[in-house]
């Protein structure tokens, strides 16, 4: 993580202050990301599965897409998800973290249809480097603002 302060935008005692409070922020993200590492090690996608599948039915949420399943996104019934997940995440007892569930947060005023959060989904596990990895995305209606749920594994089928 890098804070960037522009020459001559503060005075030493200032710049000082903003470095330190940077440094907190650093610290505090990285307990936070450590606490969930040791919380969700592991954790099994369906417990997320059946998450946004309860949101589904209670019409908080959307099921919009899956990848790399073995049927169609559009065929694929709760037991379908729930199997590929959890046939993937058992391969390897040992890894430290499973579960790859991300979440896509925009602006309440943001109009953003179901297709683009698709296409956002499918960019976002590309660039992460996922993208032959089942996932589902989910878009919620449940916290004043649109978000789309990506859930996947860091299993591998080589069971790394």
């Amino acid at each position: 993580m890098k804070f960037l302060l522009a020459e001559g935008s503060f005075n030493e005692e200032e710049r000082g202050k903003l470095v330190s409070l940077a440094e907190n922020i650093k610290s505090i993200l990285i307990k936070i990301d450590d606490h969930v590492r040791k919380t969700r090690k592991n954790r099994l996608p369906p417990g997320d599965a059946y998450y946004n599948e309860e949101k589904v039915s209670q019409q908080k949420a959307a099921y919009l897409h899956a990848e790399n399943f073995l049927k169609d996104s559009h065929e694929l019934t709760f037991e379908d998800k729930f199997n590929r997940l959890h046939d993937r995440v058992t391969l390897n007892e040992t890894a430290h973290l499973k579960v790859a569930h991300i979440f896509l947060t925009f602006h309440p005023r943001d109009e953003i249809s179901n297709d683009a959060m698709v296409q956002m989904a499918r960019r976002y596990v590309k660039t992460a480097g996922f993208e032959d990895q089942p996932y589902l995305g989910y878009r919620h209606q449940n916290a004043g603002n649109p978000h789309l749920h990506i859930l996947s594994t860091h299993i591998l089928p080589d069971r790394r």
